[in-house]
């Protein structure tokens, strides 16, 4: 035993998690500090979040009770904004989707750019896929041979 402690002294004075210990240890590196930043930043909207929605939980509570309204047919319904609740996260989600793909492909390959670049702006046909791909081989295989020459 004395061995082993004294092959890890270094690992001796480190921090480590103790027993009901609240929130993280001491970040040991930069990476590890940027997620606990990001997790205090998410943890933060997180909690205006819940304020929200448990205040529109109480409010619908409260303005549907047996009691108070025994008529629900008073309170009008906003099926539009429903509908826009559902679409635009869609759209938002969608083209940040598109973004995101381009600029990781941009990362590795300007080929590659180009590709998604073109495949998002065609249409999507059932053979479409197979020929732009068939065109990226051929444009890799032809770029490898003016390489060489």
């Amino acid at each position: 035993m004395i061995v082993l402690e004294w092959l890890f002294l270094t690992i001796a004075p480190c921090d480590a998690a103790e027993p009901w210990q609240l929130g993280s240890q001491d970040a040991a590196t930069p990476m590890m500090q940027g997620i606990m930043d990001l997790h205090h930043d998410i943890f933060f909207f997180l909690i205006l979040i819940l304020v929200f929605v448990s205040r529109m939980l109480v409010r619908a509570l409260w303005h549907f009770h047996y009691q108070t309204n025994p008529i629900p047919q008073r309170i009008v319904h906003g099926t539009t904004i429903e509908i826009l609740r559902t679409i635009f996260p869609v759209i938002r989600g969608r083209l940040c989707l598109l973004r995101m793909a381009h600029y990781l492909s941009y990362e590795e390959d300007p080929d590659v750019v180009r590709f998604v670049y073109e495949e998002l702006q065609r249409a999507a046909t059932p053979g479409a896929y197979d020929e732009a791909l068939r065109r990226f081989l051929n444009l890799r295989q032809g770029a490898k041979r003016k390489k060489d020459k």
